[in-house]
């Protein structure tokens, strides 16, 4: 990937981002990151820069979602979702070149998924369509915590709801 990224003169912000992503998917499930590699050896330059962009960060807000903490503190994933992201990436990965929308439906597709694990985990109706990058920052780092501790839902609940959402 290293390599690719220099022949399209990626930013060091977007590599860093794309890496930090990747870390979270392959510490949740190596299999998973296979799958995104097979994808973005399909996508063109524009392509992966869009993808990287706009919907592999929402993969990655679905992720944190889905985490649980065991009785040690560590993180774990149903297998039932886990198996489910996968599907859905592969589906993704065989449709992506059926034009423009594909990515746009993708992203509608993953916001109403996230839409609906924030209303399960937190009581959240609304959130925005996209997440800024800080945003996602804090999202990330409150997450890491106890998603039972009451104080962290209300960071979640500031964090998205604070700008009228």
């Amino acid at each position: 990937m290293e390599e690719r990224f220099a022949r399209e003169r990626w930013s060091n912000e977007d590599r860093t981002d794309f890496y930090n992503i990747s870390r979270d998917i392959l510490g949740a499930a190596p299999s998973i990151f296979s799958d995104y590699l097979s994808l973005f050896g399909k996508l063109s330059p524009s392509q992966l820069r869009q993808f990287s962009k706009e919907i592999y960060p929402l993969y990655r807000t679905k992720l944190v979602l889905m985490e649980k903490k065991d009785e040690q503190g560590r993180k774990t994933y149903a297998k039932e979702q886990l198996m489910g992201l996968r599907k859905d990436i592969r589906n993704f990965a065989d449709v992506f070149n059926a034009g423009e929308n594909a990515f746009a439906d993708q992203k509608g597709k993953l916001h109403g998924e996230i839409t609906g694990l924030f209303k399960e985990r937190f009581g959240i109706i609304k959130i925005p369509e996209s997440f800024s990058s800080e945003q996602m920052r804090s999202f990330t780092n409150v997450s890491t915590y106890s998603w039972e501790n009451p104080r962290k839902r209300n960071c979640i609940r500031i964090l998205f709801v604070a700008d009228g959402k």
